[in-house]
């Protein structure tokens, strides 16, 4: 009943309010510009801002008031034309704009023109004028350009059918409006007028000494007079009329997230959670903005105050986190209800637009048709010598020369050797045999994307705008070029991320627990791997207490805390009512680590769970490479690429933990993956008397 008294309401001030505003702004505008283009005024500076103030008044009024009377009468043709609708917004947010600086500039010209500085009264030309006038209007039209993006027609779950896409549009739009509409030239305004009373006092002191009691005193006077409350009357107007719009638009804008219907506070019934914060959501209150904790850090001290299901804000926007294996094989089962995660899909499709993680539906079936074979056990089997080739070249070149030394920069050093891994698996191309220089800007360019992604995912918690590729067929029967660009560059990201972070805890976790380290080097002594004899694949699978390692580190290591999902239509999970566009965030990290699926104790190091007790554990209590149709598609590869590594370093090397020598106390810093914080190992090659 309220939503059809509020739109008979909405249509009874489209139809009636906007007309009186249409004749009595129509006439004033008109007798400003006979006013403004008198012989008399027209080579004044100030007055050619008051006429293009005039001018673009006239567009706002008639794009902005016009639409919302016809659409008092049912005819808003901006409803049904795309082109129209963007045009709309972008000639009144760039209307309002200019009119806005067109006054400040006034006021700055009028400040100019009362200054004592010769350089300052130079300014008050028209020539002058006339630049800085395009200008204003040439960035007008650059800042407010965003709406031909943001605002399309057909919105159905907006207030309006021409509106913005999204809720990070809204965003966007309505902080521009506050910014650039009201706050900086509001401030500007009143600062130039300031400094113009300021001027004017000055020369009315001089004035009033010079021509004392004279007619071009008094006249000086009621000029100055006249300015100082020209310049008043207009602050006050522009504060009175434009600042409510601003405001309402930046509040609308920071509480988009808030929704003032009957199901939020069902939900808070259903899901409970930490209390979000205005505008930052749960990630400050967690520490998480702040690098105290990192993300699974926090997912697993709410799962201790919460339950298996609760409510997580990245931001302003709210995410059901899961930690219980029914509910995350009901997400990872139901391929047609939860798809990939907008967040995700549109985080990465701004540097990869077509790669793999950043599709959905038919386009990602057609893309996985042709990737899925490329990274099966039978294509990679090839490349173990060339791995094994990558970490002989990091043993003799970083740890030989080293021996016996700590070293604090293994995290750079497993990113320099897997990226070199996959540029010689990828494009047969060493990058050690390349210059030193080029290799390391190389890895450097990879560490910057993966670090300013992280940022905006995670520090600020407003996921980048969403990438819609809608140019790109689902029917097609090949890749195009761009397609396979980015899919290739996708697929090095992730396999220079993630695997080298697996590698740098595993580096950790053996300078912290010898006595695993011991017993991996004693299965290598029963297969005669000592030094460097060649490892074959028949032997490397037949390392089953390093098969164990590697599956312990993935499992133990924070390496991915989680994977997201959003839902397609409505659902139910265990009475839990999920709506469609929910997103649903499965917390892997605290399924590794939940003593309910897990028969030793899954907070400690131990390989050996994966010999007996815990060598098959429950489906979806280990995913160190996600599930689903979505899981990784590069599994294979990391693991055959990862177990190759830990042997060939073991058949090798020893790690040791340097003590009080230097801060080897791990810890976690969150980009995509989580790497070690302090990591610093002290490395001793294990045949160094044979080289000696």
């Amino acid at each position: 009943m309220s939503l059809s008294y509020w739109s008979i309401g909405s249509t009874l001030i489209n139809r009636y309010f906007p007309l009186p505003l249409l004749i009595f702004g129509t006439f004033g505008n008109l007798l400003n510009i006979y006013v403004f283009t008198r012989k008399t005024l027209r080579r004044n500076s100030c007055v050619q801002y008051f006429l293009c103030t005039t001018i673009v008044s006239f567009v706002a009024l008639y794009v902005g008031l016009m639409t919302r009377l016809l659409n008092g009468y049912n005819h808003d043709y901006t409803s049904y034309s795309s082109i129209l609708c963007k045009i709309r917004y972008f000639l009144t947010y760039l209307s309002l704009y200019c009119t806005s600086w067109f006054i400040t500039f006034a006021c700055f010209d009028r400040y100019c023109s009362s200054s004592r500085s010769i350089s300052l009264r130079n300014l008050c030309q028209r020539k002058i004028v006339y630049r800085i006038i395009f200008l204003i209007t040439f960035v007008g039209c650059l800042i407010f350009s965003e709406t031909f993006y943001c605002f399309n027609n057909g919105n159905i779950n907006s207030v309006a059918s021409c509106y913005t896409i999204s809720v990070q549009c809204q965003i966007v739009d309505g902080l521009l409006l506050m910014i650039f509409y009201t706050t900086i030239p509001i401030c500007l305004m009143i600062s130039f007028g300031y400094f113009t009373f300021r001027n004017i006092q000055q020369s009315r002191r001089q004035v009033t000494t010079e021509f004392k009691g004279t007619i071009i005193g008094i006249n000086k006077r009621k000029r100055d007079l006249q300015i100082f409350t020209m310049l008043f009357v207009q602050v006050g107007i522009l504060i009175l009329f434009s600042s409510p719009m601003g405001l309402y638009k930046f509040y609308a804008s920071l509480t988009v997230y808030l929704d003032k219907s009957n199901e939020p506070k069902a939900r808070a019934k259903d899901l409970s959670g930490l209390k979000p914060q205005w505008l930052i959501g749960n990630l400050k209150n967690t520490g998480v903005s702040t690098g105290e904790v990192a993300l699974h850090e926090a997912f697993g001290k709410l799962k201790e105050n919460f339950g298996d299901a609760y409510l997580f804000w990245l931001g302003p926007y709210p995410s059901i986190i899961l930690s219980r294996i029914e509910y995350v094989q009901h997400v990872l089962t139901d391929r047609h209800t939860y798809d990939q995660a907008t967040s995700t899909t549109s985080s990465f499709g701004i540097l990869f637009p077509s790669g793999l993680i950043a599709l959905r539906g038919e386009t990602w079936k057609r893309h996985a048709r042709f990737i899925l074979p490329m990274f099966k056990r039978a294509k990679i089997l090839p490349y173990l010598n060339t791995i094994v080739n990558c970490i002989d070249h990091l043993v003799d070149e970083q740890f030989v020369k080293h021996n016996g030394e700590i070293r604090t920069d293994l995290v750079v050093q497993c990113q320099n050797v897997l990226l070199n891994v996959i540029a010689r698996i990828a494009f047969d191309y060493d990058l050690e045999l390349s210059s030193k220089t080029d290799s390391i800007h190389l890895r450097e360019a990879f560490n910057d994307f993966v670090c300013y992604a992280n940022q905006f995912i995670i520090a600020t918690g407003i996921p980048p705008c969403s990438i819609r590729n809608e140019s790109s067929s689902s029917t097609k029967a090949f890749l195009t070029p761009t397609e396979v660009f980015d899919e290739v560059s996708m697929s090095i990201l992730a396999g220079f991320e993630t695997t080298s972070t697996a590698l740098s805890w595993f580096i950790f976790y053996m300078s912290k627990y010898p006595e695993v380290q011991q017993k991996i080097k004693d299965e290598l002594k029963e297969h005669h791997l000592e030094n460097e004899n060649p490892l074959t694949h028949e032997i490397l699978d037949s390392l089953v207490y390093i098969e164990c390692v590697t599956k312990e580190v993935l499992r133990y290591a924070p390496i991915a805390g989680a994977i997201s999902r959003d839902a397609t239509r409505d659902d139910i999970i265990d009475n839990i009512p999920i709506k469609k566009g929910d997103t649903i965030v499965i917390a892997i990290q605290n399924l590794h680590r939940d003593p309910r699926y897990w028969k030793l104790d899954p907070s400690k190091f131990l390989p050996e769970r994966f010999l007996d007790e815990d060598k098959n554990p429950p489906q979806y209590a280990y995913m160190p490479f996600g599930g689903g149709h979505r899981a990784c598609v590069g599994q294979d590869l990391a693991f055959f690429e990862l177990k190759i590594a830990i042997t060939r370093l073991m058949q090798r090397v020893t790690f040791e933990d340097p003590g009080d020598e230097a801060n080897n106390s791990g810890g976690c810093v969150q980009r995509i993956t989580c790497f070690p914080k302090h990591l610093a190992v002290r490395i001793r090659i294990d045949n160094a008397k044979k080289l000696n």
